[in-house]
């Protein structure tokens, strides 16, 4: 696969997961603003981090240019 169509399926591995998360991450912020007014965005942040690490993990994967078979060695 070359690096276009692996970038693309690296994004859309990312997306996937934003959408699952989000299935969590919302219900819980809108509890922090009706109990305390304010949002945790390390929650949030770290939410979207993992995604995007898992999109780069599947860049690297699905990429045959590069010898690795993603961000770890396993």
């Amino acid at each position: 696969m070359n690096f276009k169509q692996a970038l693309i399926e690296g994004l859309k591995e990312a997306f996937r997961i934003l959408l699952a998360s989000a299935t969590v991450v919302l219900p819980l912020a809108i509890i922090q603003l009706e109990n305390n007014g304010s949002v945790d965005w390390r929650f949030l942040g770290l939410s979207f981090l993992i995604a995007v690490l898992k999109g780069i993990d599947k860049t690297i994967h699905k990429y045959e240019g590069i010898k690795l078979n993603g961000l770890s060695p396993l």
